[in-house]
């Protein structure tokens, strides 16, 4: 769905200080974050660019059916957290 129209993409992941796992996706050329995907304590945080704020879930395959949903009936809140680029 990500590389759709022919965009590379690129992933990256890795742990926090705290040992949270964290997930994103860029795209190649312009190192843009399309979706970012992390655990922040006991909740999954999704920060999408495109929408306004952050998705939460308290389990990472309802936060990604919302993201690939856009939200449509999960359950999962929105938050006031933006994303940022990718560094």
């Amino acid at each position: 769905m990500l590389a759709a129209g022919g965009r590379a993409i690129e992933s990256e992941h890795g742990l926090t200080d705290e040992g949270d796992p964290w997930y994103v996706f860029c795209d190649a050329e312009s190192g843009e974050v399309i979706v970012h995907f992390a655990r922040i304590g006991e909740n999954y945080v999704c920060c999408v660019p495109f929408h306004e704020g952050a998705l939460r879930g308290v389990m990472l395959p309802e936060l990604v059916d919302q993201f690939l949903h856009r939200g449509e009936g999960t359950g999962a809140a929105a938050t006031g957290v933006r994303s940022t680029p990718f560094a």
